[in-house]
Protein backbone atom coordinates (compact mmCIF):
# COMPACT_ATOMS: atom_id res chain seq x y z
CA UNK A 1 0.00 0.00 0.00
CA UNK A 2 0.78 3.06 -0.64
CA UNK A 3 2.23 4.59 2.65
CA UNK A 4 1.35 8.22 2.38
CA UNK A 5 -2.42 6.45 1.30
CA UNK A 6 -2.36 4.94 4.43
CA UNK A 7 -1.03 7.07 6.63
CA UNK A 8 -4.13 9.49 5.56
CA UNK A 9 -6.64 6.60 6.53
CA UNK A 10 -5.03 5.65 9.26
CA UNK A 11 -5.24 9.42 10.47
CA UNK A 12 -8.97 10.22 9.48
CA UNK A 13 -9.84 6.67 11.09
CA UNK A 14 -8.04 8.09 14.29
CA UNK A 15 -9.40 11.42 14.38
CA UNK A 16 -12.32 11.35 12.91
CA UNK A 17 -11.69 13.77 10.32
CA UNK A 18 -11.19 13.55 6.65
CA UNK A 19 -10.50 17.34 5.36
CA UNK A 20 -10.39 18.31 1.77
CA UNK A 21 -6.76 18.27 1.54
CA UNK A 22 -6.90 14.93 2.77
CA UNK A 23 -9.58 13.90 0.01
CA UNK A 24 -7.80 15.72 -2.74
CA UNK A 25 -4.51 14.18 -1.77
CA UNK A 26 -6.18 10.52 -1.65
CA UNK A 27 -7.48 11.40 -5.33
CA UNK A 28 -4.26 12.10 -6.63
CA UNK A 29 -2.45 8.97 -5.32
CA UNK A 30 -4.86 6.94 -6.30
CA UNK A 31 -5.10 8.83 -10.09
CA UNK A 32 -1.44 7.31 -9.92
CA UNK A 33 -2.05 3.80 -9.70
CA UNK A 34 -3.10 1.75 -6.41
CA UNK A 35 -3.07 -2.07 -5.49
CA UNK A 36 -5.85 -4.13 -4.12
CA UNK A 37 -4.26 -2.69 0.11
CA UNK A 38 -5.07 1.08 -1.47
CA UNK A 39 -8.69 0.01 -2.33
CA UNK A 40 -9.32 -2.17 0.97
CA UNK A 41 -7.86 1.10 3.18
CA UNK A 42 -10.18 3.26 1.11
CA UNK A 43 -13.17 0.96 1.13
CA UNK A 44 -12.86 0.89 5.14
CA UNK A 45 -12.05 4.79 4.65
CA UNK A 46 -15.27 5.00 2.69
CA UNK A 47 -17.47 3.22 5.73
CA UNK A 48 -16.13 4.78 8.07
CA UNK A 49 -17.58 8.00 6.47
CA UNK A 50 -20.93 6.67 5.82
CA UNK A 51 -21.29 5.34 8.94
CA UNK A 52 -20.65 8.35 10.63
CA UNK A 53 -17.38 7.41 12.26
CA UNK A 54 -15.25 9.65 9.91
CA UNK A 55 -16.82 13.49 9.35
CA UNK A 56 -15.71 15.59 6.12
CA UNK A 57 -14.54 18.58 6.97
CA UNK A 58 -15.88 21.50 5.12
CA UNK A 59 -13.70 23.32 3.04
CA UNK A 60 -12.74 27.39 3.91
CA UNK A 61 -15.55 28.05 1.34
CA UNK A 62 -17.99 25.96 3.20
CA UNK A 63 -18.26 22.94 0.86
CA UNK A 64 -17.29 19.23 0.69
CA UNK A 65 -14.60 18.60 -1.58
CA UNK A 66 -16.82 16.16 -3.44
CA UNK A 67 -20.67 16.95 -2.64
CA UNK A 68 -22.41 14.65 -0.31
Amino acid sequence: MSSLIKYIVREALQSGQLTARDETQIQQLFQRGCDMEDIEALTQLQLAVEAGVVKRVLDNRGNFLFGR
